[in-house]
């Protein structure tokens, strides 16, 4: 009270000291008063944090934190690891394939200038043949 903390909480997700999983309290006119709590029909224990703006919600031993504004929980540390992890990959999977794509775009077109370059040495060579037969006296054979 003294240092101002706004909120405590006590956790109990084993059931081992108090009756439930969580339990809040609130400072108000110098008290620590307990935050109102619900038990809803699948089990789950909430408590809603004045200071945080959050649900505190236990379920099946686990506590997460929901956001009403969302709708959703928010991640844990790990969650958002796996999501900045999976983000990173998809997005070197896009890289790779962009690049695989451009070298075959590049490899596709190096063999069409190939193709066209040996069009146009035949041709020379056929135009070089036909000037030098102009150009010869005829052969009467």
């Amino acid at each position: 009270r003294r240092m101002g903390v706004r909120e405590y909480w006590l956790l109990d997700l084993d059931g081992e000291y108090h009756d439930r999983p969580v339990k809040g309290f609130e400072l108000v006119n110098g008290e620590y008063v307990e935050l109102p709590w619900e038990e809803r029909p699948d089990g789950t224990v909430a408590v809603w944090s004045p200071v945080l703006q959050l649900e505190q919600r236990c379920t099946e031993g686990e506590l997460r934190f929901w956001d009403p504004k969302t709708k959703e929980y928010l991640e844990l540390p790990e969650e958002e690891e796996r999501g900045a992890r999976e983000q990173a990959e998809s997005r070197a999977d896009s890289e790779a394939q962009a690049r695989r794509e451009a070298e075959s775009r590049a490899d596709r077109e190096a063999q069409a200038r190939e193709v066209e370059m040996r069009k146009r040495k035949a041709l020379e060579a056929r135009v070089a043949e036909l000037e030098s037969k102009a150009r010869s006296p005829r052969n009467p054979d």
